[in-house]
């Protein structure tokens, strides 16, 4: 697993993603976490709907789980994830944390996502399909960073 700092973490989502460029331009190294600018969702959201999203329908589905990303890589889209597809991936994920040790027996998971997209469900998923015995607090990203930080404490 890697590790980054919070410099390094600002620096990619500043320099990789369209939304976060403009969102952290005053944001310098060695700011701290306290001070970065909470992107609401409803500011993403208008940013995402302001553009047309791409349509990603694998071939042949007709069923499944309909996602809209957040478009932090610039381009949002709506994404068609099939039912044996999802749980396959999911399964395959929550396979590798365990035996990768980043989720263990005994784990509490706070999901930190936005509850009606798709980072939410995946962390969700990936814990229900953990096949040892894991826990997540459903959190969700809507509220301030001092309620959050609490929470979590």
């Amino acid at each position: 697993m890697n590790i980054y700092s919070l410099d390094q973490i600002v620096a990619i989502a500043k320099y990789t993603s369209p939304i976060y460029k403009d969102f952290y331009q005053s944001v310098e190294p060695g700011d701290a976490l306290t001070s970065l600018p909470i992107l609401s969702n409803e500011r993403l959201m208008a940013i995402v709907h302001a553009k047309k999203p791409d349509f990603v329908f694998a071939e042949g589905n007709t069923h499944g789980l309909i996602f809209e990303s957040s478009a932090s890589t610039g381009k949002p889209k709506v994404t068609l994830w099939g039912q044996g597809e999802w749980a396959t991936s999911v399964g395959l994920l929550s396979v590798y944390h365990w035996k990768n040790g980043l989720l263990k027996n005994g784990d509490r998971v706070g999901n930190l996502c936005a509850t009606p997209y798709l980072s939410y469900r995946l962390v969700h998923s990936v814990v229900e399909h953990f096949p040892g015995s894991a826990s997540e607090v459903p959190i969700g990203c809507e509220m301030a960073f001092s309620y959050l930080n609490a929470l979590v404490e």
